[in-house]
């Protein structure tokens, strides 16, 4: 079968049309017309939604069948899942156009948890209030996270875990809109791919148990929390010594220009991983940059020592549109698009609408949006039937 989520967006909707189409046709957890009963059909499906509103589920929603794609594009307004954790462990799914909230401040969960899958899309979703992570991925490959808005985690959880099934795994985050008062990113085994992506008001995103990890940190605009203790790091490497391998090119920081041209310095414990170096063409794993403090003699030295330059560049290569992605992009237009479109844009709730206007005004915290009412949530959304 074809891996749609690699694909573009035309042949992405070709893929679609193969598929058996099956209707939501009720806001109610369970029974006949129900979203929960739908995806225990085993075959290769399309759900799409002749309601909108609330479906508030009193236990996780378990998509663990193969071959799904979940679209909310069709309802006649919004669709929110609350209430519980929305669980994808399989392969060949897609989700998009809709609300995820888990919204449950006593438990440690996520509110999208991926885990032991592969070929996973996930397209115009809008996450709200996990309190371990908004957003985790964990043991799975082939994953993409896109054009979605990851906010308000509880209890000041990070905004998004991403981990690997192991160092050869690809995670693809792109387009998305992270806002949160906690880390924006925990990174752990796998190749990443963080492209132009709005980080509003987070924290750093970090590497975490892992030691060989590579990662692509580029085209990204930052909105820093000015009164954090370092609010130019845009990445952490490890606290002890690794191989982590990061890449942070055409990055802009808000308010630190510096900081924006010589994206190294916006890297704290640099000497505890290694650096790429991209000219708009190659990476190169030996840079010369003054801010590593290392001459090009030292650092290749380094390298050789302890690194195999050419297993880690196979394992970047893996990356499918490699170069395609590499494009350096304007800042204004990521910034610009991400606004327009990120999320649940054809059916924007007061709470997308409340994000977005939080950072078009530069105002509050994002805390704020954290007391979510759902039932005004789900009146919300009839209204718009």
């Amino acid at each position: 079968m074809s891996y749609y989520s690699f694909l573009d967006d035309a042949e992405s909707d070709e893929y679609i049309a193969e598929k058996k189409i099956n209707w939501v046709t009720t806001l109610k957890d369970e029974g006949e017309g129900s979203l929960r009963e739908l995806v225990k059909y085993k075959k290769p499906q399309i759900i799409l939604f002749k309601v909108a509103g609330t479906i508030n589920i009193k236990k996780r929603m378990w998509v663990g069948n193969p071959n799904i794609v979940i679209d909310g594009s069709s309802a006649p307004g919004p669709v929110i899942i609350s209430g519980e954790m929305f669980y994808i462990r399989t392969n060949d799914v897609m989700v998009r156009y809709i609300t995820i909230i888990a919204n449950r401040p006593s438990l440690s969960i996520a509110s999208l948890w991926i885990v032991n899958s592969f070929n996973i899309t996930i397209d115009h979703v809008t996450i709200l209030h996990g309190t371990d992570a908004t957003l985790k991925v964990t043991n799975s490959d082939y994953v993409i996270i896109k054009n979605s808005i990851i906010s308000s985690p509880l209890r000041g959880g990070v905004g998004s875990i991403l981990n690997g099934g192991d160092e050869y795994s690809t995670i693809i985050f792109k387009n998305n809109l992270v806002t949160n008062s906690s880390e924006s990113l925990s990174l752990g085994y796998g190749n990443f791919f963080i492209n132009s992506n709005l980080i509003y008001l987070s924290g750093q995103c970090y590497a975490s148990n892992s030691d060989k990890s590579q990662i692509i940190l580029m085209n990204n605009y930052y909105i820093p929390r000015k009164n954090t203790k370092h609010p130019s790091v845009i990445f952490r490497m490890p606290d002890k010594k690794s191989q982590v391998c990061i890449m942070v090119d055409n990055n802009y920081i808000e308010g630190y220009e510096d900081h924006s041209v010589y994206n190294i310095l916006a890297v704290s414990k640099q000497e505890n991983g290694y650096h790429m170096n991209y000219d708009g063409e190659r990476i190169d794993l030996n840079p010369v940059d003054k801010a590593l403090g290392l001459g090009k003699k030292e650092y290749r030295e380094l390298i050789r020592k302890n690194y195999d330059k050419k297993k880690v560049l196979n394992k970047i290569s893996r990356f499918n549109f490699f170069k395609k992605e590499m494009l350096r992009t304007e800042h204004q237009e990521s910034y610009d698009n991400i606004i327009k479109h990120a999320g649940n844009s054809i059916h924007r709730t007061y709470i997308d609408k409340g994000i977005i206007n939080q950072v078009l005004t530069l105002k509050g915290q994002s805390q704020e949006v954290i007391n979510i009412d759902i039932i005004q949530l789900g009146k919300l959304a009839k209204k718009q039937l």
